[in-house]
């Protein structure tokens, strides 16, 4: 207990006080400080919202709402399908219930780009009506060298397709002036300079440009002694093919007719295309698209579209491609030969003809979205390639009663 003088407090009671006269000036000072920042928040937030962004302690990640989630109609940013889109959604969802991954897949076999349409002749027009039908048909751009590999990742319900493009013509690659507004590639391209919008590869770019889930996969086969045509953009288009994910392929130096070609003779056409792509890309061709469809007659010359020598450096192809017939086999088929490939004509009547055979047929490949597991029907057992069954799940689909 403390002790009260006549005159005031004790000095015991005296220090307390003063003690407790402290703490109450802190305590203000803190309130008074606690006040200030606060102020200075709510400022921050009226005058300047986005600095708010940059304190950890005060941004907060925003709540998704559920009904949000589960009903797309709730999200504002949410582009609409379009009618090409939501065509092509309802025909994936329709095969997806039976995925086939014995059957056909489509090689395109396209020349030039240009008037008048023939049967050799697409027009600038029909190619783009052509990658529409394409794509609302369920179908997907592959790379050719995926399809002779086996490693096509598609998602369930899609079916891949293979653009090929014969002679390397002005039509499919043409330059123009102007300034290319797509990110692949553009380092290759001269300065202001762009695909020619009506040319293979500028239609090409643009549907893929707008539907990325086509892709745009495709394979020039290219012979010399100018590709597409102008001498002194040979290499930058040749990499920029390249660089947007294309293929170059090889299809001779001299476009020559191997029919009565020497064993000597193939070498060179092939080596030399090869060693010239190999120059000016880092990059060597792996499949051949022969010349007028035409193998050679003599034996010793054929082992030579595969593997040879031109000037010291070896090349090999690991496909080669027919000029027209029919879609190619699954490539789990056991008969498939990767060296006498069929291919479909670009043209109206081929291309109509053979879409609507793999649907009423049934023979068209369809994914079932997973690289691990082959999904055959239990009627194309037998025709699988004897080494798959140890590389895949296989996945039998039962026979429709």
């Amino acid at each position: 207990m403390s002790k009260t003088t006549l005159n005031g407090p004790s000095r015991a009671e005296a220090k307390r006080m003063k003690r407790m006269e402290k703490k109450k000036r802190q305590r203000r000072r803190g309130v008074v400080l606690f006040l200030c920042v606060i102020s200075a928040v709510l400022l921050a937030f009226y005058f300047y919202p986005s600095y708010v962004e940059g304190v950890w302690f005060l941004h907060r990640e925003p709540v998704a709402d559920e009904t949000d989630s589960a009903n797309p109609a709730h999200v504002a940013d949410e582009k609409p399908l379009s009618p090409e889109e939501e065509e092509r959604l309802s025909i994936v969802s329709q095969l997806s219930q039976r995925p086939n991954e014995m059957g056909k897949v489509p090689i395109i076999m396209y020349h030039a780009i240009s008037e008048p349409e023939s049967d050799w002749v697409r027009t600038p027009e029909n190619f783009k009506k052509d990658l529409e039908r394409f794509y609302k048909l369920g179908y997907t751009l592959v790379p050719f060298q995926s399809y002779l590999s086996g490693e096509i990742d598609l998602p369930r319900g899609t079916s891949p397709l293979i653009l090929t493009f014969d002679d390397s013509t002005l039509s499919q690659f043409r330059l123009i002036d102007g300034d290319y507004q797509g990110s692949l590639g553009k380092e290759f391209l001269p300065q202001g300079k762009m695909p020619d919008p009506r040319c293979a590869v500028g239609i090409l770019l643009e549907f893929s440009e707008k539907h990325p889930d086509f892709g745009c996969a495709a394979t020039f086969f290219a012979d010399f002694p100018a590709p597409f045509d102008v001498p002194e953009e040979v290499e930058q288009k040749l990499n920029f093919l390249l660089a947007c994910g294309m293929e170059i392929g090889n299809h001779t130096y001299n476009h020559k007719d191997l029919r009565e070609a020497s064993p000597e003779v193939v070498q060179m056409e092939i080596g030399k295309q090869s060693n010239e792509i190999f120059n000016l890309t880092g990059v060597k061709p792996l499949s051949l698209a022969l010349p007028y469809g035409n193998y050679p007659r003599i034996d010793e010359a054929k082992k030579y579209l595969v593997k040879g020598e031109f000037e010291g450096i070896e090349y090999e192809n690991k496909g080669i491609l027919l000029v027209g017939a029919e879609a190619a086999l699954s490539p789990y088929h056991k008969f498939l030969d990767p060296l006498a490939l069929p291919r479909i004509r670009g043209s109206e009547e081929e291309i109509t003809k053979w879409l609507k055979y793999l649907d009423t047929s049934k023979t068209r490949y369809i994914s079932d979205g997973s690289v691990h597991t082959l999904s055959c029907p239990e009627e194309e057992l037998d025709n699988i390639a004897a080494d798959l069954p140890n590389l895949y799940e296989l996945v039998i689909i039962p026979t429709e009663p």
